[in-house]
């Protein structure tokens, strides 16, 4: 992070952080009953050590891809997971504009494991990206090619004020 960068925290909700470690509970609990199962099962037991694997390999997708952090750079806006993110430059953002009230549904997407990322739709926006911790305060980065984002951090109000000012004038 440079000298001039703004970095804002993306703190996950206490809903979401319960969510998180009950799905996590009971997925730890599966893979004990699958590698149980194929300790006991003679011949078939490769079935349940490879269920096991994909109980363990799904929820790590969505922990790596837990949002950590929203930073206004010299170009560009971006937003950090714990492997990968996304960075729009900020001659691409055609508005930006807080919501009021987030409803949308997931079409490929995490709803609260590990916090909001992936596809959603909702009648307002159409389809977009959401990468939020939580819901609480979420504002829309539209971009000036359709693409849209939602996005969450722990001071909107102020990271909108300072995004607006790093925009160009069109």
């Amino acid at each position: 992070m440079r000298k001039n960068d703004l970095s804002f925290k993306m703190s996950l909700s206490r809903p979401v952080r319960l969510v998180t470690w009950i799905s996590s509970a009971a997925i730890l609990l599966g893979v004990a009953v699958c590698a149980y199962t194929a300790a006991v099962v003679e011949g078939g037991g490769w079935v349940f050590w490879l269920i096991a694997a994909c109980m363990l390999l799904i929820p790590l997708y969505f922990a790596f891809r837990c949002p950590r952090d929203i930073t206004l750079e010299e170009g560009a806006l971006s937003v950090r997971q714990y492997v990968g993110g996304v960075s729009i430059p900020y001659r691409d953002i055609a508005e930006v504009e807080p919501i009021s009230r987030y409803s949308g549904l997931r079409l490929c997407a995490s709803g609260g494991f590990f916090g909001f990322t992936g596809l959603f739709w909702s009648n307002e926006l159409g389809k977009h990206t959401v990468v939020a911790g939580n819901l609480k305060s979420p504002f829309l980065v539209a971009l000036k090619s359709g693409k849209k984002y939602v996005f969450n951090c722990d001071a909107s109000d102020k990271l909108l004020s300072s995004l607006r000012m790093r925009l160009p004038v069109s």
